[in-house]
């Protein structure tokens, strides 16, 4: 009998305490779903992960989210 989870009972990665298996579920979900709908949809490449130390870093993300649309060429 299965229990808890939905429809992948205890198999949900959501149910476990491993971050990476949950994201890494998360993304080929999206990505499964995504390409019902747009077949190229792709995750992007070259990101850097950056933990947020203090509020000198926070405060450079920050601007960096903000300002980094304005480089993006318009098509």
């Amino acid at each position: 009998m299965k229990r808890g989870g939905g429809i992948t009972a205890n198999d949900n990665p959501m149910l476990h305490d491993n971050l990476a298996k949950v994201i890494r579920w998360y993304k080929g979900r999206v990505t499964y779903e995504s390409r019902k709908i747009y077949s190229d949809f792709a995750w992007q490449f070259r990101f850097h992960d950056h933990i947020i130390r203090n509020d000198e870093s926070y405060y450079t993300i920050s601007r960096y989210i903000t300002d980094n649309p304005l480089n993006w060429k318009v098509i």
